[in-house]
């Protein structure tokens, strides 16, 4: 080849090497951003104190606490999705109930499967026995039919017993999401602190 073919391949394949350069910049910052714009999007943490300031949970942004509890008993309401899946605690004192934890669980959800009024098709799907967070735990999924709407709702029940009391912790959603109410009750039930 001639020495001025090659400075055209060699300034050619500079060329090359600087557009490659610049790419990956570009591409570098174009990840940047896109990481940056994630983690932006990504819900943070934060906490919700019963009413009773006896506990809090912890959840992420999306969850909110409505003006006005649908339940009069419940200390702590939250909500996600415009109220289609909610969180409700409702705590009691242990003192005086006469009842240990399977009891406990088996009296609350005897509520649930009682209530004819307000369901139907009620079926307790399974029970399981666990650790959550660090307190002994029952979790009840139960499949009800909302008798008014007809529509199917599930509601993962947990009972857990802190030093002083027992506390219901109730996700309710449509059947839908049930695999999300399970995991709802479970991840945030874990974040229950005893204040």
């Amino acid at each position: 080849m001639k020495k001025e073919t090659w400075k055209k391949v060699a300034a050619i394949g500079a060329a090359a090497v600087l557009c490659l350069s610049l790419f990956a910049c570009g591409s570098s910052k174009s990840d940047d951003q896109a990481k940056k714009d994630t983690e932006e999007k990504k819900p943070t943490a934060q906490d919700f104190t019963t009413k009773d300031g006896k506990y809090k949970i912890t959840a992420d942004s999306d969850w909110s606490e409505p003006d006005t509890y649908s339940n009069d008993e419940s200390t702590l309401e939250i909500e996600i999705a415009g109220g289609l899946t909610s969180i409700s605690i409702i705590d009691q004192s242990k003192s005086g109930l006469g009842y240990d934890l399977k009891g406990f669980s088996k009296e609350v959800t005897g509520y649930i499967t009682g209530s004819t009024d307000v369901f139907s098709d009620v079926q307790i799907e399974s029970t399981k026995e666990f650790t959550c967070g660090s307190y002994k735990t029952i979790e009840n999924v139960v499949l009800v039919t909302e008798k008014t709407t007809e529509m199917k709702m599930v509601i993962c029940h947990l009972s857990i017993e802190t030093d002083s009391d027992y506390v219901q912790f109730i996700v309710m959603s449509t059947e839908s999401n049930k695999d999300k109410v399970i995991s709802y009750a479970e991840g945030i039930g874990a974040t229950l602190t005893a204040l």
